[in-house]
């Protein structure tokens, strides 16, 4: 994985077998708009035409990187102190507005179909797991994630505007 400069990360995306390419597009696309500030892909080829399609330009917008090897992936969200959050049925999983999940400096990662591969399983610190209660059994990876992208945002952007008019309102 080539090395890229994040320093002040507070958002990242991580795909692991996402195979349709228009899922991987979407999901650059929601990563580009929010202001991630990486896309690591193991699946689907993310400069394939359908997935360029589909990231309509968010692709130029954050930096995109192949993740071959979840330990070098998984090191460098860890040396940008960012606590992975997966997307997740697992058993363990919570709400994902459940209280003790900290969207503050996070890294979003979405699995395929199947699930999240045994290889990124074995480097993930500790991940908070959540679900999005919903009526149906699952969304598409591309919904799924592009909504916790968002809600991730909406976290940030809302306790960085606290954390600046309470510290201006007490001067």
């Amino acid at each position: 994985m080539p090395r890229i400069e994040a320093v002040g990360a507070r958002l990242a995306l991580a795909l692991d077998r996402v195979s349709d390419p228009g899922n991987v597009g979407t999901l650059i696309r929601t990563a580009a708009a929010v202001g991630a500030a990486v896309v690591c892909v193991g699946g689907a080829d993310p400069f394939s035409p359908k997935a360029l399609r589909a990231a309509m330009g968010g692709t130029f917008r954050v930096p995109v990187v192949r993740a071959d090897a979840w330990d070098a992936a998984a090191a460098a969200l860890a040396e940008w102190n960012l606590k992975t959050i997966v997307a997740d049925l697992h058993p363990d999983s919570v709400p994902y507005y459940a209280a003790g999940v900290d969207w503050d400096r996070s890294a979003v990662v979405v699995g395929g179909e199947v699930g999240l591969s045994a290889d990124l399983e074995a480097v993930l610190d500790a991940p908070s797991r959540v679900y999005i209660p919903i009526a149906i059994e699952s969304l598409n990876a591309a919904v799924a994630g592009s909504f916790l992208l968002l809600h991730a945002h909406h976290h940030q952007t809302s306790s960085t505007s606290s954390r600046s008019s309470s510290s201006s309102s007490s001067s």
